[in-house]
């Protein structure tokens, strides 16, 4: 009976341990801006400058590939300056479909989310904005559809040549 006993004890024990490291593995670290990916620099209607930073840190994310990054790259300068519409704009680029992975329903509807925000931003309007804003309201809908999926090829990627 003993061994019994210490013998769950044990494997209670290293549930728990093993637990505790795949939750720490699986948060992310805080965002941070990195080094190496390019100088790639496209003007926002912001003015803080660290919200710009982290757009154009972003954009050279999605240049590379990187697209959760980018979203979180995104997601930072939305939170450093909350009225910058191309920070949504971003957001919905990265985490919506693209060319390697076709977004799910969730990934879909966090996109429509953000496309609800940049549409309700008050720099939307802005002269610098209206030029590189893609007219894609409905591209991102709360649930997809094969519909969706055309629009976001044919009318959100050629806005986004700039």
């Amino acid at each position: 009976m003993k061994h019994l006993a210490l013998a769950l004890s044990l494997f209670l024990y290293c549930g728990l341990a093993g637990a505790q490291h795949s939750a720490a593995h699986n948060a992310h670290p805080p965002v941070t801006l990195v080094t190496g990916y390019g100088d790639w620099h496209h003007a926002v209607t912001t003015s803080n400058a660290q919200a710009q930073k982290f757009f154009d840190q972003g954009f050279r994310y999605i240049y590379a590939f990187n697209h959760e990054e980018a979203a979180r790259s995104f997601g930072r300068a939305a939170e450093l300056d909350p009225k910058m519409a191309m920070a949504y704009w971003g957001t919905a680029e990265a985490i919506g479909p693209n060319y390697n992975d076709p977004a799910d329903s969730e990934r879909f509807k966090q996109a429509h989310e953000a496309i609800q925000k940049l549409r309700t931003s008050r720099r939307e309007r802005q002269p610098a904005n209206r030029r590189t804003l893609p007219p894609w309201p409905n591209a991102f809908p709360p649930v997809p559809t094969p519909t969706a999926a055309w629009r976001r090829k044919n009318i959100a990627t050629p806005c986004a040549r700039w």
